[in-house]
């Protein structure tokens, strides 16, 4: 009798302690703070981030808004079935947030030069133009059309359109 009751109050014990463990280890996982902010606009990404962010024309569909620490833009496209990420920060880096690519292909369109590669399924291009770089990124798309939406992106910051009146 003693030793089921030993066993049952050491069960009771084990019990206790590993929730404890548990416990302590979710609740320190859960202060931790994503950098990432999510928006509702493109008007309240140019605010938090202080540049305006170039759009994509039809038939590319917004789908949601974001900065990263407040320094990183970014925005994500639909179009055809494909998911598209497209960032804008002050500087020369790398944003595409893809890492493991050694070596990058090299692209000149619109008069920049972007970076390319593809790399477990996702095109990967970015290129500094400053006083900004940029990135890109798509899953679920063919290599032409992901080159002529990096034609249409380089396109847009080599010439950005003129603002209407009013505006």
């Amino acid at each position: 009798m003693k030793r089921i009751l030993i066993s049952i109050m050491t069960i009771c014990l084990c019990t206790t302690v590993l929730n404890a463990c548990f416990l302590s280890t979710s609740q320190s996982k859960s202060n931790v703070e994503s950098p990432i902010t999510e928006l509702e606009s493109v008007e309240e990404i140019n605010s938090k981030t202080g540049f305006e962010m170039p759009l994509f024309p039809d038939p590319y569909q917004q789908e949601a808004w974001s900065v990263i620490d407040n320094t990183i833009a970014q925005m994500e496209y639909a179009y055809n079935g494909a998911q598209i990420t497209f960032r804008m920060a002050e500087g020369k880096d790398d944003i595409s947030g893809i890492y493991g690519i050694e070596e990058y292909e090299t692209t000149t369109l619109n008069g920049i030069t972007a970076q390319t590669e593809m790399y477990n399924d996702i095109h990967v291009a970015w290129f500094p133009h400053e006083p900004y770089t940029y990135s890109l990124t798509a899953t679920d798309m063919n290599g032409t059309d992901f080159i002529a939406l990096l034609t249409t992106v380089t396109g847009l910051i080599a010439s950005p359109p003129e603002p209407s009146e009013g505006e």
